[in-house]
Parts: structure tokens; sequence; C-alpha cells
């Protein structure tokens, strides 16, 4: 599908990352040494508005059918972005982000 990442990323008109972004989302890094291992807290951040929920949408839409047909390397990130398309904040938002960033620094996956 070439072109695929490039036509969407103009649709939600990201601008390209400073610098590359080669994982297409964040994780938690686990401490060494310690029993228990405690899961991020919740998430407090202000609710994105209704018109940003569409977006945050169309978005995990348009990129599911882009990882399923090509590059499932973003199936994780999809899978997080799209738990939480329902009522989406600000930081659901950065998680969006970071995923196109990611697909502007690879915008050519092959299998």
């Amino acid at each position: 599908m070439p072109g695929y990442v490039h036509r969407a990323l103009d649709k939600y008109q990201h601008q390209p990352p400073k610098r590359p972004q080669h994982s297409p989302h964040s994780w938690n890094e686990p401490v060494y040494g310690q029993k228990i291992q405690y899961a991020p807290a919740a998430d407090k951040s202000k609710k994105l508005d209704s018109k940003g929920t569409r977006k945050i949408q169309s978005i995990a839409g348009t990129f599911l059918y882009y990882g399923r047909g090509v590059d499932p390397t973003i199936l994780v990130a999809l899978n997080d972005i799209g738990t939480k398309q329902a009522s989406p904040t600000e930081n659901t938002k950065k998680e969006a982000e970071w995923l196109m960033d990611y697909l502007h620094t690879y915008p050519n996956a092959k299998l």
C-alpha cells in the first residue's frame, strides 16, 4: 500500500517529528530486584472534546486498516488507543501523535 501512510498523515495534518521515532508506543520500564511491579497510575489528564474524540477514533480506524493489512508492529499501540477512544484524554492524544511519529519514520512497511 504505497503512499497510504503519507496520505493519512496529510489528512490529519501531522508534522514530521524533529527526531525519528523508533518505537510505536511507550513502555513501562521494569524495576529489577523489586518483588512487586506496580501498574502505572490512572490517567488524570483533561478529557478531549467531541471533535478531539472523533479525531482519535478516526486515527485508530485509519491505521487499524493499515496495521492489519501491512504493518502488524503497530497493533499493540492501536489496542492501547482503541481501548481509550470512547473517552480519550490528552494522554491518549499524545499516544496517537507518538504512533503517527513512528509511522512518519517508517512509512512503507512490507511483509
